[in-house]
């Protein structure tokens, strides 16, 4: 696994984790807690320059952490697994480590674009 999915998935566990604490009794604090997480993913980012291919190995990384823990009715990725159907489980698994690796992509998308902006100035 790359350096940089390890440092953006740690950046979303340290994210989640103080946000919940900070949140806990609060109906939305696992809305809170998810979008802090993809903000401050998405910071770190920028900061530590990811490459993007970074992103690939979040993504399998985290849906087949994903996977493991469907299969073995665990909640920790997902409330419901065990009220919807295994396709249904797979495929939300998928949405969801394109979210988890959406911040790598976000970055490297826009310094490609910002590197070329300034090229042509």
């Amino acid at each position: 696994m790359s350096a940089g999915a390890v440092i953006c998935g740690a950046s979303w566990l340290i994210a989640y984790a103080i946000t919940s604490a900070l949140t806990s009794g609060m109906s939305a604090a696992p809305a809170y807690a998810t979008i802090t997480s993809w903000w401050f993913a998405l910071y770190i980012s920028a900061k530590t320059e990811i490459p993007i291919l970074s992103a690939v190995y979040l993504f399998v990384g985290y849906y087949i952490l994903f996977c493991i823990a469907a299969l073995s009715g665990a909640s920790w990725l997902y409330r419901d697994v065990g009220s919807v159907p295994v396709v249904s489980v797979f495929e939300i698994g998928i949405v969801q480590a394109a979210i988890v690796s959406s911040p790598i992509v976000i970055d490297g998308v826009s310094r490609a674009v910002m590197s070329r902006y300034r090229r042509k100035r």
